[in-house]
């Protein structure tokens, strides 16, 4: 594990989480914004969408840092998620907790739902739900990332 690698690992988690807050004051701006429910709904899902991506690209960071390769191919997306919410004796501690696992995996689905939706009319209520757990659960996923950011400069410190 290069000091290099290690020092860029730690740099993307900054920029996520970063682009994570940004995110989500978009989400919660135009929850708030006198929209009508159509496009309120396309927004809103659009940047729970990149939120969920955003996250799902640093845990790929991770798991080529630490060596986690996903052997499901199939289902390589939930898998990465699942493992990211796991310590690693020895060689790492987990990224996100339980409870951050199961709010981003409800995210996962919802990204390719929206991803894949070419001829269905987006429920507002049901993305505003989803919306507003993902706003309530904001700290918690933003101490995890910061609570792993630390780990990875507890690591660094220790080269």
């Amino acid at each position: 594990m290069a000091e290099a690698g290690l020092r860029v690992l730690i740099s993307e988690v900054q920029a996520v989480k970063e682009s994570l807050g940004r995110i989500l004051e978009d989400v919660e701006r135009f929850l708030n914004e006198p929209y009508d429910e159509t496009t309120k709904a396309i927004k809103v899902g659009y940047k729970l969408a990149s939120l969920y991506t955003a996250a799902e690209d640093l845990f790929r960071s991770v798991a080529r840092y630490f060596e986690n390769t996903v052997e499901d191919l199939t289902r390589w997306h939930r898998e990465l998620l699942w493992r990211m919410s796991l310590a690693v004796e020895g060689v790492r501690r987990e990224v996100i907790s339980r409870e951050s696992f199961q709010l981003l995996d409800e995210l996962r689905r919802f990204r390719h739902f929206f991803a894949h939706a070419y001829d269905v009319d987006l429920d507002f209520e049901r993305i505003a739900y989803l919306a507003r757990k993902t706003l309530k659960q904001k700290d918690l996923l933003m101490g995890d990332l910061e609570g792993f950011q630390r780990f990875l400069l507890d690591l660094l410190e220790q080269r």
